[in-house]
């Protein structure tokens, strides 16, 4: 009589079965051999190594929504919300603070084999304290079924049922808005790209990024995995595997897992998660690759995974690709040697710091998306934000544009350009950056912040941090302190983007203020920029003599200021200055000084930069039609320099041919160019993407038009005290004024000390006044005055 059974469990020499042909017991045991007679003999379907399924499609594309899967998923997710799933699955949920009334940020985490949701959890890492500190994110540390509160749950022996039942539980909180990350090691990158497969099946939107780490691509030919299927093997057969996989691990304090309870607890919960992957079956071959960035690391101590196998995961995704190694690292060392661990995760947290504030335009991922609303040839991808302790919130932007070019030019690598605006703090309208892109003739990736917001009394202008007593106006400044906190976050964000987006060069440009600005981040981070352009900007401190001038102080702050920025903005390859000289608002000698002080930095270091200024007609100066003539002090040239036909010759023609010729920048970081496609893009059929969050934002942009003056009645509030002399002849504004608010000052002309302990915080390395005093920021200018973005 011939029997055929399927294999439920082996312990030991015995075989417990289910019966498939054949007559006797539906279900059952039997010994494998009696007095060294086999009674049974193995027939494996997969015996026969299986072909090779392939992998994903070539390109990332629209997934059209199950809409039946959908369906189910939705009532599985209120019986789970209903059974107070959540807190069973995240045990440490509540523990951590959540939720969160707003959060910024979602991560999801998955363990590996025979963990737990702990790994992640567990206090004093680099993630915990980020995580606890920031207030602003939430984190999902999923346990599997058979474990912790799910100890009595039936485990789970295949993603293909584990994925469902943990998007189930977080559906929810997949749904409300909040951008995610992804983060999954060992077996638990599998998981997690079930369970992302599965989003996208059912029309929840992709994550900002994922983290797989230390396991080999899904598509990875079965017949090269490495390890045995643990249902074959014996008790002692599984000990040595489950050993194989990091013996520095299970030689020491792990050791314990094979001791008393091993029958008991730990066998039957690594048998069910080894089964995750031992017998997973690929099923998505020819799937649209995601769009989104993969950061896919490996272990340098593993045994049975191998860099390329790690490295296959950059088939999944059409953006960036992100490839390390964690040196010393074992398979399980890297969450339990401590200093191992640290490294681990401090690497982690550095890159999902600058996921944090994001939110990618994701409507456009899915086929039966909202509706794609058209704005031609320049998109909006995401919004962001930047938050820091001592600085107010920096909202941004990022548009992709190609307008007039080519099938060819679009998939170049693009540009990563930084436009800085002007006092009136207004967005630019996306229309200008379109022509920006048109005339730099290359496919470009704007970035559009909004200078800080005020942070504990102290106002922002970019870099420049002062008191509202002692800056009413807001008209520039001849004392002040840079912001290294809000400097470092800026540029570091900056060069992340960049990175992320394959740029080719990344440049910064602001007009008046964002002049100063883009002065300010270029000299503070030079590394990060191929090109530094300041259009009617300025510095701290000022040459000038006029009325009202402190000087010397005003001289030596700004020789100060020279010495500070200037000399190491001779560290970016291009820097240039577009300035009239019949701006009365900004001075065209002291930004001359700030040029020749480049040059002169330059040619000592014999560097071959380009540095250039280019001065702005006097019949030019105050050619923009916006504001009232009797407010021109020759400060408005913004469309002759950059948008009109005339800014061609004047400036984009010379900047594209030094940005050709420019030495090349090193690597910002170890992401890999694998493809010139944007992260989040969507490339529909032309236009920008809606969503909840960005289409309200994306319509008032296109409203928008240059703001060049501001009268004092539009903005009192803002435009500060206003005296007599200046509403009578707004001609005779002094220069320069002083402080306004103690009298003392008014009378000696004083300036008053910074506080020690904003000084310590706020000040950059030798940003010292006269006789070593640190100043606070005093108004230039009698009125307000608004520059163009």
């Amino acid at each position: 009589m011939s029997l055929k059974v399927e294999e439920l469990k082996l312990v030991g020499e015995r075989l417990h079965y289910k019966r498939l042909t054949g007559t006797g017991p539906e279900e059952g045991w039997i010994s494998l051999k009696v007095s060294g007679k086999e009674l049974v003999v193995r027939k494996d379907e997969d015996d026969t190594p299986p072909e090779d399924v392939g992998g994903p499609g070539d390109a990332a594309g629209a997934v059209e929504t199950d809409a039946a899967l959908k369906s189910k998923l939705e009532a599985d997710s209120k019986a789970k919300k209903d059974e107070g799933a959540l807190l069973l699955y995240c045990m440490k949920y509540k523990v951590l603070g959540f939720p969160l009334d707003k959060p910024k940020l979602r991560i999801l985490c998955f363990h590996n084999a025979g963990s737990a949701e702990s790994i992640y959890t567990g206090p004093g890492t680099p993630f915990i304290s980020w995580i606890k500190e920031s207030k602003q994110i939430e984190l999902l540390a999923f346990d599997y079924p058979g474990r912790d509160k799910l100890l009595k749950a039936t485990k789970h022996t295949s993603t293909e049922t584990l994925a469902p039942d943990l998007l189930a539980v977080a559906h929810e909180k997949l749904t409300d808005g909040v951008p995610y990350l992804v983060w999954g090691h060992s077996v638990g990158t599998w998981v997690g790209f079930e369970f992302l497969m599965l989003c996208r099946k059912v029309g929840i939107p992709m994550p900002l990024a994922a983290f797989f780490v230390t396991f080999p691509a899904p598509h990875y030919p079965e017949a090269k995995r490495p390890w045995r299927r643990n249902a074959r093997l014996s008790d002692s057969q599984f000990q040595e595997e489950v050993k194989a996989w990091d013996k520095e691990h299970f030689g020491g304090a792990a050791k314990v897992v094979f001791e008393e309870s091993w029958k008991d607890t730990w066998e039957p919960m690594m048998r069910a998660d080894f089964k995750l992957f031992d017998e997973y079956k690929f099923r998505h071959a020819g799937a649209p690759k995601f769009d989104f960035p993969l950061h896919c690391w490996w272990c340098e101590g593993e045994h049975f995974i191998k860099p390329e196998m790690v490295q296959a995961w950059k088939d999944w995704t059409a953006g960036p690709f992100d490839y390390q190694e964690l040196k010393g690292a074992g398979h399980l060392t890297a969450f339990y040697k401590p200093d191992l661990k640290k490294a681990y995760f401090t690497k982690v947290t550095d890159l999902m710091k600058n996921y944090a504030g994001l939110h990618r335009c994701h409507a456009s991922g899915h086929a039966d998306g909202a509706a794609m609303k058209d704005f031609g040839s320049i998109r909006l991808l995401a919004t962001g934000e930047l938050t820091g302790q001592r600085y107010g919130e920096t909202p941004y932007k990022l548009y992709e544009s190609t307008d007039g070019l080519t099938r060819e030019q679009r998939e170049q690598a693009p540009y990563f350009f930084v436009w800085l605006h002007g006092m009136d703090n207004g967005p630019i309208a996306p229309k200008n950056l379109q022509t920006m892109q048109a005339r730099l003739q290359r496919r470009v990736i704007f970035m559009a912040p909004q200078s800080p917001t005020a942070k504990n009394e102290l106002r922002f202008d970019w870099g420049c941090c002062y008191y509202k007593t002692q800056n009413k106006n807001q008209l520039g400044y001849v004392f002040g302190s840079l912001h290294q906190e809000f400097l470092r976050d800026f540029s570091q964000q900056i060069g992340f983007l960049a990175s992320l987006f394959q740029a080719e060069r990344t440049l910064v440009m602001g007009y008046s203020m964002g002049g100063f600005g883009a002065f300010q981040v270029g000299g503070f981070s030079p590394a990060t920029f191929d090109a530094v352009v300041s259009v009617a900007g300025y510095g701290l401190g000022t040459l000038e003599e006029g009325e009202g001038t402190p000087q010397p102080e005003a001289r030596e702050r700004f020789e100060q200021f020279l010495d500070q920025v200037a000399t190491r903005l001779s560290d970016v390859p291009v820097v240039l200055a577009l300035h009239a000289q019949k701006d009365g608002m900004s001075s065209f000698t002291d930004v001359s000084a700030i040029i020749d002080k480049v040059k002169e930095s330059s040619q000592q270091q014999g560097k071959n930069n380009v540095v250039e200024l280019y001065q702005v007609p006097d019949g030019k100066a105050d050619s923009d039609k916006k504001g009232k003539k009797q407010h021109r002090r020759g400060h408005h040239y913004f469309n002759y320099t950059l948008l009109d036909g005339s800014s061609e010759d004047f400036f984009w023609a010379n900047l594209r041919r030094f940005l050709a010729k420019a030495e090349r920048r090193g690597e910002l970081s170890t992401v890999t160019v694998q493809s010139r496609r944007l992260p989040w893009s969507g490339r529909g059929a032309g236009g920008m993407p809606s969503c909840p969050k960005c289409e309200p934002e994306a319509a008032q942009d296109e409203e928008i038009e240059p703001e060049f003056e501001l009268e004092p009645d539009e903005e009192e509030e803002q435009a500060g005290t206003w005296t007599k002399e200046e509403e009578e002849d707004p001609e005779q504004i002094p220069r320069w004024s002083k402080l306004e608010d103690d009298p003392e000052q008014e009378e000696t002309g004083e300036l008053e000390e910074m506080p020690e302990e904003q000084l310590e915080e706020d000040a950059w390395p030798g940003a010292e006044g006269p006789e070593g005093q640190s100043w606070k920021a005093v108004s230039r200018g009698g009125r307000r005055r608004v520059a163009p973005y």
